[in-house]
């Protein structure tokens, strides 16, 4: 993950339609998943580690002593998603929202969790839709609200690619739920591919 990259400066986390955005991919990552214990790797802020019971919250970011203070009832490890500090199999659902485009490796990262991963666990990714009207709605979300932002180091597509080798994909829905071309993130199920 992008080492050093404090997500409390991050000034468009406190806009009401960030917050919206992410309690949308929030709830439909966790009626995704299936129970048991789980992990939220690129945790950001913890919101969904604090919504989920059994979830550990997993993030690069110095701030996370902090996010440890405002959820004490919540498990944060401060670690990189290429080498996670978990016995493999440990885990019933992986969380990967809106992360593995900030992984300065995207295979070690995607290998991790599947290591970790139960073997029938689901993998649940959200991953900005990068169309037209997201790249739109980036570029003035940015200008008007500033960073600093964690770097996109891989796009979309090679994303989903990485994941698709060892995953295969069950469902995929889009927020916000209205025409096509506003679609601005997908979220997605996968369970691990047999070897």
């Amino acid at each position: 993950m992008t080492e050093n990259f404090n997500t409390e400066k991050l000034k468009a986390y406190d806009i009401p339609l960030t917050k919206w955005f992410f309690r949308q991919r929030d709830t439909k990552a966790i009626e995704m998943s299936s129970k048991g214990i789980s992990i939220d790797i690129g945790c950001g802020r913890g919101h969904l580690t604090a919504k989920r019971k059994e979830t550990v919250g997993v993030d690069l970011s110095p701030n996370l002593v902090d996010i440890k203070k405002k959820h004490r009832n919540r498990d944060f490890v401060r670690c990189n998603a290429e080498y996670l500090p978990f016995r493999g199999e440990s885990f019933e659902n992986v969380f990967l929202l809106d992360a593995l485009e900030h992984v300065q490796d995207c295979e070690k990262a995607t290998k991790e969790a599947k290591r970790i991963l139960k073997k029938d666990g689901s993998l649940i990714l959200s991953l900005p839709n990068e169309n037209y009207f997201y790249k739109v709605f980036s570029k003035l979300f940015r200008t008007f609200y500033g960073g600093p932002y964690p770097p996109d180091l891989h796009s979309y597509d090679y994303v989903k690619d990485v994941v698709s080798k060892r995953f295969d994909k069950i469902d995929t829905q889009y927020i916000p739920k209205i025409p096509s071309f506003f679609k601005l993130w997908e979220i997605s199920k996968y369970k691990s591919r047999k070897k």
